[in-house]
C-alpha cells in the first residue's frame, strides 16, 4: 500500500510538469490526463492528485468538473491536523481555484487556516483581500495593509508593492463611495419621517 501511495505521488509530480513547464507541448493535455488517471488509480485519496486534476479541469474550461474534484480533495484534508494536511502551497492553490470558481466563501476557511500556520506570506493576505472585497471591504482593506507590510518586510520588488498600493487605493475609493451612499440613504430616510 505504501508503494502504491508513493507511486501515486510520483505520477502527480510528473503531471504537474505538464500543467506548468511543458504546458505548451503538443501532447501536454493528453499526457497530463494519463498521469493523473494513473495517480488516482493507485491512490484515489491523493489530495494533491485531486488538486492537480481540478486545476486541469479549470484549464479545460470545465468549471463544474473542477469544483467537484476540488471539493473531493478538500474534503479529504479539511478536518485533519495541520501536520497531516497537504503542503501550504497546495492549500493556497485550492483557495485560488475556489476564488476562480466564484466560491470565495469556501476559500476563506482554507486561507484563515493558512494564516494560523504562517501569517508572513503575502499571497495569503492578498487572497483574503480578494475574498473579502465584495462582502466586507473593511476586512479587505485590513488584509491588503497586512499584505503590503509582509511584502515590504520580505523585500519584494517596488513594482509589486506599487501594485498592492494601487489595490489599497481602489479599496479606499470603494469604501468612501459606499460610506457616502449609506450617509445619503440615512439622511433621506430621516428626512422622510
Amino acid at each position: 500500500m505504501q508503494i502504491a501511495s508513493e507511486l501515486s505521488s510520483v505520477y502527480c509530480a510528473m503531471a504537474e510538469v505538464y500543467l506548468t513547464d511543458s504546458c505548451f507541448a503538443e501532447d501536454a493535455e493528453e499526457q497530463c490526463e494519463k498521469l493523473l488517471a494513473r495517480c488516482l488509480e493507485l491512490n484515489p485519496e491523493n489530495a494533491e492528485g485531486l488538486l492537480q486534476t481540478a486545476s486541469m479541469r479549470l484549464s479545460q474550461q470545465r468549471p463544474h468538473d473542477a469544483l467537484e474534484v476540488l471539493n473531493s480533495s478538500v474534503a479529504l484534508w479539511q478536518d485533519l491536523e495541520m501536520s497531516e494536511k497537504p503542503p501550504l502551497q497546495a492549500r493556497l492553490s485550492a483557495a485560488k481555484m475556489y476564488i476562480e470558481l466564484e466560491q470565495p466563501h469556501t476559500a476563506l476557511p482554507i486561507l484563515e487556516d493558512a494564516l494560523h500556520e504562517n501569517d508572513r506570506i503575502a499571497e495569503t493576505w492578498y487572497l483574503l483581500c480578494v475574498c473579502h472585497s465584495n462582502t466586507d471591504r473593511v476586512a479587505a482593506q485590513e488584509c491588503v495593509e497586512r499584505c503590503i507590510e509582509v511584502m515590504r518586510a520580505d523585500g519584494e520588488d517596488a513594482q509589486t508593492i506599487q501594485d498592492m498600493l494601487d489595490v489599497r487605493e481602489q479599496l479606499k475609493t470603494l469604501n468612501d463611495a459606499s460610506e457616502a451612499d449609506e450617509e445619503a440613504a440615512a439622511e433621506e430616510a430621516a428626512g422622510g419621517e
